[in-house]
């Protein structure tokens, strides 16, 4: 996200704090505690400046409630509204990008079908996948829009099942995944009303084969098997 957000490195008017601990899987207090000094830190030291935050719509999971990244990024919205004179929120959905955490879901699908490697599928999971340059095109519109005080959902504004995702994944690389369908996963809808409001001024559309667009932009496709 911070290679995204580069060009805001000279904007004086907008602090991006792109420094904060991003794996959801994580339980580690001194982490935690070294994100919150570095808020608070740059918070203080661009008092003029909006602080924008990334969060996560993992927030509205009620599966996830109780895991401490969640409630770890809910105090840090909190100290944002407490500290920053101006701030903005994004709370963004499963970034897809180049490189990123191997462990992500859809990271985790390519590694595992094209290196075939048998894993278990949960046929009920759901996730919500979006491109890091349109998670981009739509913060960066909120922001030069002069959005403030405000916690904006950036999500595409349709989930994608664990199936959907193998299927795709698939086709691109002319791969079989080796999977066991196991009766797991949650489904969660993220409320999209104000992005779906601007979609047209940002210039992105979630219409088409969104997970083809995915893994063409981002993955390398296994040669295709001689027929």
């Amino acid at each position: 996200m911070a290679k995204a957000f580069a060009a805001y490195q000279s904007h004086p008017g907008v602090l991006i704090f792109a420094s904060g601990v991003s794996n959801s899987k994580l339980a580690d207090p001194a982490a935690f505690q070294r994100e919150h000094q570095l808020l608070c830190q740059s918070i203080a030291a661009h008092p003029a400046a909006c602080c924008v935050y990334f969060s996560t719509c993992s927030i509205a999971d009620p599966s996830l409630q109780h895991q401490p990244y969640i409630a770890h990024k809910l105090h840090m919205e909190q100290v944002v509204q407490a500290q920053a004179a101006r701030w903005l929120i994004f709370r963004i959905s499963n970034v897809v990008g180049h490189g990123g955490n191997a462990a992500t879901i859809f990271n985790f699908l390519v590694q595992a079908i094209t290196q075939r490697q048998p894993f278990q599928l949960w046929q009920h999971a759901h996730r919500n996948l979006i491109d890091v340059e349109d998670a981009y095109r739509l913060m960066h519109h909120f922001i030069s829009q002069g959005f403030q005080h405000s916690i904006i959902n950036i999500a595409n504004t349709v989930n994608h099942s664990s199936l959907q995702m193998v299927q795709a994944i698939e086709l691109f690389t002319h791969q079989q995944a080796i999977y066991t369908l196991t009766n797991q996963g949650t489904h969660f809808t993220i409320n999209t009303t104000q992005v779906q409001a601007i979609l047209q001024q940002a210039g992105v559309s979630f219409q088409g084969n969104y997970l083809l667009r995915l893994l063409n932009t981002y993955y390398h496709p296994a040669p295709a098997k001689p027929q």
